[in-house]
This record gives structure tokens, C-alpha cells and sequence, in this order.
């Protein structure tokens, strides 16, 4: 899933929907406690290094 707001609490809120979204499916199957995978990454922040400038 990815998510692009403006801000970093749109984009976490709009996550948050699409996963209860995902979940309301009856179909699906959330994996066992030990199988979750929680890291961290960092981003750059530069704009113009995305803009190609």
C-alpha cells in the first residue's frame, strides 16, 4: 500500500482506512502475531532531487 498527502497524518490516516478496508473483506486472513514485519526507513526530504533539478 502507499498513501501521498500533504502531510504525514493524511497519508498515515488515509493507511489507516485502506487497511480497515482490507480487513472488512471476509476472505482475508491476518498472519500470526510472530509473522509481522515493523521496520523503519528514511526519505529525503529534497525536493529538487525529485523534480530532477
Amino acid at each position: 500500500m502507499a498513501s501521498q498527502e500533504k502531510t504525514i497524518e493524511e497519508a498515515i490516516n488515509n493507511l489507516r482506512e485502506a487497511v480497515e478496508l482490507y480487513l472488512e473483506d471476509e476472505d482475508v486472513q491476518i498472519p500470526a502475531a510472530g509473522s509481522i514485519l515493523t521496520t523503519t526507513i528514511e526519505v529525503s526530504n529534497d525536493k529538487a532531487s525529485h523534480m530532477g533539478l
